[in-house]
């Protein structure tokens, strides 16, 4: 089994910015925001952006567990 992290900038409108790390989790972009679920916990809700907040991926760390 594979456990990841995650580590996501998030820049708001008004520039100021700060990281954040999740793991086991998928960022997915929709019409209304992104969000960011987690794919073991059914789903579960996470975190949700608005569209006018820049979300960049800086680093996946994988790490294997037997």
């Amino acid at each position: 089994m594979k456990d990841y992290c995650v580590t996501l900038r998030i820049t708001k409108p008004d520039l100021s910015s700060y990281k954040i790390k999740f793991n086991d989790a998928i960022v997915i972009k929709r019409e209304d925001g992104i969000l960011v679920r987690h794919m073991t916990l059914g789903g579960e809700l996470l975190a949700y952006y608005p569209l006018t907040w820049v979300i960049e991926v800086i680093k996946v760390d994988i790490k294997e567990n037997n």
